[in-house]
């Protein structure tokens, strides 16, 4: 985790944003906020713990269509979104 951190850190400082797919539900709240834009995947995409966790990022996270190619996954994720209650985020201090 230390060295995405900082690899992400180093490519903030030049400029750049940085865009990632949310993998799981732990590192995330380590890096999220050295991410521009983020995202969930088709295999996670009908997680409720991944769809708790983008409810409360510091950034836009975008949802893929399910691994059936079936957009309507995406759609239902987006609409659960909006009502989730919060995630306990841990507070990274440099």
């Amino acid at each position: 985790l230390r060295l995405a951190r900082n690899l992400l850190v180093d490519v903030n400082d030049m400029g750049l944003p940085v865009a990632v797919e949310f993998l799981d539900t732990i590192s995330p709240q380590y890096v999220a906020d050295t991410v521009a834009w983020g995202t969930i995947g088709a295999r996670t995409v009908e997680s409720q713990v991944h769809r708790q966790m983008a409810s409360a990022m510091p950034c836009p996270v975008g949802f893929k269509n399910g691994t059936s190619g079936c957009i309507q996954l995406a759609v239902d994720a987006l609409k659960a979104c909006v009502h989730m209650p919060s995630w306990p985020f841990v507070v990274h201090r440099c």
